[in-house]
């Protein structure tokens, strides 16, 4: 049974503004802990934070006009934390750039956003520096310029009280680009807090409560998570970074009772160590994790796991609930959304037939507005109000999502399609295998055979070794013909194997 919590009740659409759900949230207390920084120790009262946020508010109004874009490449803490709010409140929007990246690409993403100035932490200043940003016309806002702007205080009550209307953008987050470029996804500001209303009740999170995040915070979730926090009092606990050596350590620190889990994160805490004794941390919720590694997971460390599917352009339009859930599906459609599977026309299939998860909301706050400079592409996936995500997927009677990976993921052997996603999660609980991304190559007599590149520190790894083990648990056509080990394999922000940046050339490559 699902705890009932105070959390704050819909607002309604004209209202739906970033600055207003700030203001509403007050409820919970202005004393609460709304931020904990892991690194470091310090902890961020409500009141602080948002008299914080006026103050840099109100420097960033002087500054710039509102409406302009403004480009971030800082690392995670509270002063991003700060920041990403007060450009809310000033009528500004953010443009979240993934740090790691430079030159060519970040040059992309920045000529898409076209943004007006850029606030960069010290340690970016090169990765900003090869995408040939010098001297065109692109304020900067250094790290240190940056720190006293976010440590001098406001008052709440005094902060830029702005004309914004819930359609407006507050931020552009691009995707990771692992099936072409990177996109610039334009979400407004009703967006960000239609969808953490619409998750309060379903997660069983309340003010005592601290969500743990790990990933980077220029990714969607840490938006999606924020907002969902607002409206029901808990607290955000930022770490710099995921590590697991030190990540038991950092829920012990931060009293974590929530996490948010991304792409191999389980698969690496499984070969680590156990959590100490009287762990806080209860629930997890994410993607990407399959049914078997969810079963080890909360058998060992004691946690209940929920799953979703959500994408940068529709977050966590499925989620599995606690006490009404199945095990390797990404749950069933909240409130406000429906979800349906097409076939390559885009008419719907029946429960039980795989195609391509298409997403509708009841109003448009539920989805993205837009794909920054690119019209066309827009278009193509938003059709008839359906939102075409690109995604395989499967619904069973019941209405629970299975995921399946990417539509262009899928391999095509011997006549049959082979899931790469669940190919993945077979190889990904063998004891030697620290992560395994899988994609298709030519084939002799049609179709695609099966290249399995994967990463393990173990030096005696073998392939044989691990196609036998794969054979027992699937059928014979899933078992890959090719197998490469890598030290490391290429990942995105979000901790999912970067496939774009694999050969499929066996020529160049050294099998196993």
């Amino acid at each position: 049974m699902v705890m009932q919590r105070a959390v704050l009740g819909p607002q309604e659409y004209g209202r739906r503004t970033i600055p207003d759900l700030l203001e509403r949230s007050r409820a919970f207390g202005k004393g609460r802990a709304i931020a904990f920084d892991v690194a470091t120790g310090r902890e961020v009262a409500f009141g602080e934070f948002l008299d914080r946020v006026a103050g840099v508010a109100t420097k960033l109004t002087e500054r710039f006009k509102q409406g302009d874009a403004i480009a971030v490449l800082v690392g995670n803490g509270i002063e991003y934390f700060v920041l990403r709010y007060a450009l809310a409140c000033a009528g500004l929007v953010e443009v979240a750039l993934n740090t790691a990246h430079r030159g060519p690409i970040l040059k992309h993403m920045l000529d898409l956003a076209a943004p007006r100035a850029v606030i960069v932490d010290d340690r970016y200043l090169e990765n900003l520096e090869s995408a040939n940003q010098r001297g065109q016309g692109l304020e900067r806002i250094g790290e240190s310029e940056l720190r006293e702007l976010t440590s001098q205080p406001g008052r709440w009550g005094s902060r830029p009280l702005l004309e914004i209307a819930p359609s407006d953008p507050a931020r552009i987050v691009f995707t990771s680009g692992t099936s072409g470029r990177s996109k610039g996804v334009e979400l407004s500001h009703a967006y960000e807090v239609y969808t953490g209303e619409r998750h309060t009740g379903l997660i069983g999170i309340g003010p005592e409560d601290r969500w743990l995040y790990v990933t980077p915070m220029f990714h969607i979730d840490a938006i999606y998570i924020a907002s969902i926090l607002f409206h029901t009092g808990g607290a955000l606990a930022i770490a710099p970074d995921f590590s697991v050596s030190r990540f038991w350590a950092d829920v012990e620190t931060s009293r974590a009772t929530y996490l948010c889990h991304l792409g191999a994160i389980f698969g690496l805490l499984l070969k680590g160590d156990d959590p100490p004794p009287g762990c806080t941390l209860k629930t997890a919720v994410g993607g990407g994790a399959s049914a078997a590694q969810i079963e080890q997971v909360e058998r060992r460390f004691g946690i209940h796991v929920l799953e979703a599917f959500a994408m940068t352009e529709c977050i966590a339009c499925t989620i599995n609930r606690i006490g009404h859930r199945k095990l390797g599906t990404a749950g069933q459609a909240i409130d406000g959304y429906e979800v349906a599977i097409a076939d390559p026309h885009g008419d719907p299939l029946p429960s039980g037939e795989a195609g391509e998860i298409i997403v509708r909301a009841a109003e448009p706050s539920g989805i993205f507005t837009s794909y920054v400079g690119d019209p066309s592409e827009t278009s193509r996936v938003m059709r008839n109000g359906w939102f075409h995500t690109g995604d395989l997927g499967i619904l069973d009677d019941d209405g629970f999502l299975t995921y399946r990976g990417r539509l262009k993921d899928a391999i095509r052997v011997k006549g049959e399609n082979v899931s790469a996603m669940e190919l993945e999660a077979i190889a990904d609980l063998h004891p030697a295998v620290v992560r395994s991304a899988a994609v298709g190559v030519s084939s002799e007599i049609g179709d695609e055979e099966i290249l399995l590149y994967v990463e393990t520190r173990d030096p005696a790894f073998g392939g044989e070794a691990l196609r036998d083990y794969i054979a027992k648990r699937a059928a014979a056509f899933v078992v890959p013909k090719y197998i490469r080990a890598v030290e490391f394999l290429p990942l995105t922000a979000t901790g999912k194997v970067d496939k774009s940046a694999l050969s499929r050339q066996l020529s160049e490559i050294e099998l196993g």
